[in-house]
Order: C-alpha cells, then sequence, then structure tokens
C-alpha cells in the first residue's frame, strides 16, 4: 500500500518514490518505509491534522479544569478592566478572557497571551 504523501528521499538508497505503509508498532498506527529497501523514513498518524488540534485542544482544557486561577491571569483580567469576575479555574480564566479579548478587539492585549 502507498502512502497518500508526495515522494520521499531514501536517505539509505536514494531512492525518490512513494513511501510503503506497513503496520506500526506500540502507539504508532502505521510507519512508512521505502519501497526499494525497506528503511524507516517517518510514522504516518491515521489522524487528521484537524483533529488532532481539537484532540489538543480539548486535552489543553480538560488540564487548565484542574488548576487554580493563575496570578498573572488574575493580573491581565485586572488590567482589561474586569473587577466583577472571580475565577476559580484556569480554563473559567482562559474563556473570560477570550471573551473580554473578542469583545475589547484590543490589539495591546493580544501580546499577553
Amino acid at each position: 500500500m502507498s502512502a497518500p504523501d508526495m515522494d520521499e528521499l531514501c536517505p539509505r538508497c536514494g531512492a525518490i518514490d512513494r513511501p510503503t505503509l506497513l503496520a506500526g508498532t506500540g502507539p504508532h498506527a502505521c510507519k512508512a518505509v521505502c519501497g526499494h529497501c525497506g528503511r524507516f523514513l517517518k510514522w504516518v498518524s491515521l489522524i487528521s491534522p484537524s483533529e488532532r488540534v481539537a484532540r489538543k485542544a480539548k486535552a489543553r482544557l480538560q488540564a487548565m479544569q484542574k488548576h487554580p486561577v493563575s496570578q498573572k491571569q488574575l493580573d491581565l483580567l485586572r488590567d482589561m478592566g474586569d473587577s466583577l469576575s472571580a475565577p476559580e479555574t484556569m480554563a473559567e480564566a482562559s474563556k473570560l478572557i477570550d471573551r473580554l479579548l473578542t469583545n475589547k478587539n484590543a490589539p495591546s492585549y493580544k501580546k499577553h497571551r
């Protein structure tokens, strides 16, 4: 089976061709190898780049929900003029900061992100 990627240069034999996909090992689903000499070229993910981004964002949000709000987040909220909210977690503070940035659309605050 051929990889859907563009042609790859094999560092061992110098062949320029589409790699062959084989079953991966351990946590890797697939690996691309040179179709001429069998040298390993790279790991291939079965997950699309957009799905990887979505999974990473979800994991980040879950991790931030486990931690209390940071002092930097509180300082930024105060600097943005928000004195009413009292977020308890990093996730709540992050959502509030994003909402304030969207509403204010102030480029001077974007450098803090």
